[in-house]
C-alpha cells in the first residue's frame, strides 16, 4: 500500500524515466519479446511462424532504426560526441544488424526444405547466425545506453523531451 501511495502524483521530477530517452528501452523490451517467439517457434518445428514473427520482429527493429536515425540521430550529433558515441557508430551498427536478420531469413529457408540430419545442420546455423545477431545487438544497446540515451537527455531540454518521444513510431505513447 505504501509503494502504491508513493507512485500516486509524483511529478517528471520523481520520475525522470518518463521523460528520458532511455524510455527508448520499451522498444528493445518489445523487441527482445517478439524475437524470444520467434526462437521459441523455431525449435518448436513452427518454422512457417517462426518466419512471420522474423519479418513482424524486423519491421520493428526497422522502425525504431528509423527513429534514431531521423530523429534521434541528428539530435544527438548537435551534442558534445564522447569518444566512441559517434553517430556513425549507430548506423554501422545498424546496418550489420539488418544484414544478419536477411542471413537469417536466408538461413530459414534453406531450415523449411532441409530434412533429417541436414535439418539439425540448418537449424544450427540458424541459431548460430542468431547468437551473433543478438552479441551485435545487445552491443548496440549498450553503446544507445552509454553515449545515445544520456546524450540526448543533457542536450535536450526537459519539457522539449516528450514531444520527441512522441515522434519515435517504435513507442507506443
Amino acid at each position: 500500500m505504501d509503494a502504491e501511495k508513493k507512485t500516486v502524483g509524483q511529478d517528471e521530477e520523481t520520475l525522470p524515466s518518463l521523460v528520458s530517452f532511455f524510455r527508448l528501452r520499451e522498444a528493445h523490451e518489445a523487441q527482445e519479446a517478439l524475437f524470444h517467439q520467434h526462437q521459441c517457434c523455431l525449435v518448436d518445428r513452427e518454422l512457417d511462424q517462426a518466419l512471420l514473427l522474423l519479418k513482424q520482429y524486423r519491421a520493428q527493429i526497422l522502425r525504431h532504426m528509423r527513429d534514431e536515425e531521423e530523429i534521434l540521430l541528428p539530435l544527438y550529433e548537435k551534442g558534445q560526441i564522447l569518444p566512441g558515441g559517434q553517430g556513425n557508430y549507430f548506423v554501422q551498427e545498424h546496418r550489420k544488424l539488418l544484414d544478419f536478420l536477411d542471413r537469417i531469413k536466408d538461413a530459414m529457408e534453406v531450415l523449411a526444405l532441409a530434412e533429417g540430419d541436414a535439418w539439425y545442420r540448418a537449424l544450427f546455423t540458424v541459431l548460430d547466425l542468431e547468437t551473433t545477431f543478438k552479441n551485435i545487438g545487445e552491443h548496440h544497446e549498450a553503446r544507445e545506453e552509454k553515449f545515445l540515451f544520456p546524450g540526448l537527455d543533457a542536450l535536450v531540454p526537459r519539457e522539449a523531451r516528450l514531444g520527441i518521444l512522441k515522434r519515435c513510431k517504435s513507442l507506443a505513447l
